[in-house]
């Protein structure tokens, strides 16, 4: 018996895997990469948020920030199934003379993070920190990282698409959470004093 000719074989494996491979269903995936960020030269006065917080005596507290990251959507059979947004933020808070808008002080961190939009189980989650500030002399003033779960209410993919910065996801109960964290909300005005 006559052996086939070795280009033969590997045209049949060739095929063999083109036919298995073209049956599995494919999932798409869609990227999109962005930059949401205080315009370069300027601040976001906290007081608009919390007027009594971020009112320190005769100075106040402002912010600046930068998040850098990518939109991943999942899709099956052209329906989403999980939107996952990779985050590396960053930011400075600055203590402000009221009367002369002088910088007195300033503290800057950085938090990465991973949020999961879990369409199929309706969660969202959070890996990684979400706050992170140390200042020479007082060590880690401000902290939260770790995974934390909560139900997912409502979700609009089409407004994620078009904005990944903007997203702020409608969430319930807390499902699960494995995170430490300091005081949920510091005291700037002392922290940025002490500098």
């Amino acid at each position: 018996m006559r052996r086939p000719p070795p280009w033969l074989l590997g045209a049949a494996t060739a095929l063999v895997c083109l036919s298995t491979a073209s049956s599995a269903p494919a999932g798409a995936l869609t990227k999109t990469p962005y930059v949401d960020e205080t315009p370069p030269g300027q601040r976001i006065d906290l007081r608009d948020f919390d007027a009594v917080a971020f009112q320190c005596g005769t100075a106040h507290v402002e912010l600046s920030y930068r998040d850098q990251g990518t939109l991943r959507v999942y899709y099956d059979n052209d329906a989403a199934t999980k939107a996952v947004r990779f985050v590396k933020g960053s930011g400075t808070v600055w203590l402000i003379d009221d009367a002369t808008g002088d910088v007195l002080a300033h503290e800057s961190g950085a938090s990465p993070r991973t949020e999961i939009f879990d369409l199929r189980a309706k969660t969202y989650t959070v890996d990684g920190t979400t706050k992170h500030n140390n200042v020479p002399g007082l060590g880690r003033v401000t902290h939260a990282g770790g995974s934390v779960t909560y139900e997912l209410l409502s979700f609009d993919i089409i407004s994620m698409l078009d904005d990944p910065a903007g997203l702020i996801p409608d969430t319930g109960e807390l499902v699960h959470s494995s995170a430490k964290s300091t005081t949920p909300d510091p005291d700037w005005c002392a922290i940025l004093a002490a500098l």
